[in-house]
């Protein structure tokens, strides 16, 4: 489940803290393994901290994701396909980082970044169909992370596609 809000501008922007809260339900164990992720009234769109325990762990672990970059075409106008269906496409590379938190450093953290593309497309019914790809770099900090960075020669360590399907909520 993925949700969308207005932000003080007007503007439609993802919900994050929702929208996290759906992926660790769906993944993690629940909603009850975040702690400390802001509200959905209150938050930065670029930039989250929150402590997460997937269920079964001892451990707690800090996490944060920070938006590097953004983009949207059409930028102005509309674009349609060869069908005349209204497309547009968006895509975010962000910073995840996930350490294990205390004042002394028992490893260094998991660093990776995110690219997200989706290409939108709003059916003749009203909704909106999207082919969305995830690829994941990882980011060398230093040692055995570095290592692997190197390793992986700047390819994407992970490249997953899906489809997702939108519809407005009465």
């Amino acid at each position: 489940e993925a949700r969308w809000i207005r932000d003080g501008r007007g503007r439609l922007i993802a919900d994050r803290p929702y929208n996290i809260g759906s992926i660790a339900a769906a993944t993690m164990g629940g909603r009850d393994v975040l702690q400390q992720l802001p509200s959905s009234d209150a938050f930065d769109p670029n930039g989250l901290i929150f402590k997460l325990r997937p269920e079964g762990s001892e451990v707690t672990y800090r996490a944060e994701l920070r938006a590097l970059a953004r983009r949207f075409e059409p930028s102005a106008g509309e674009l349609r396909d060869s069908s005349g269906l209204l497309v547009f496409d968006a895509g975010e590379l962000s910073r995840q980082s996930i350490s294990l938190p205390g004042k002394d450093l028992v490893q260094p953290p998991s660093v990776k970044d995110i690219e997200t593309i989706n290409l939108f497309t709003r059916t003749k019914d009203g909704r909106i169909t999207s082919t969305q790809r995830t690829s994941t770099w990882l980011v060398g900090t230093e040692g055995i992370a570095a290592m692997k960075a190197q390793a992986a020669d700047g390819r994407a360590v992970d490249v997953r596609t899906y489809r997702v399907d939108y519809e407005r909520l009465k």
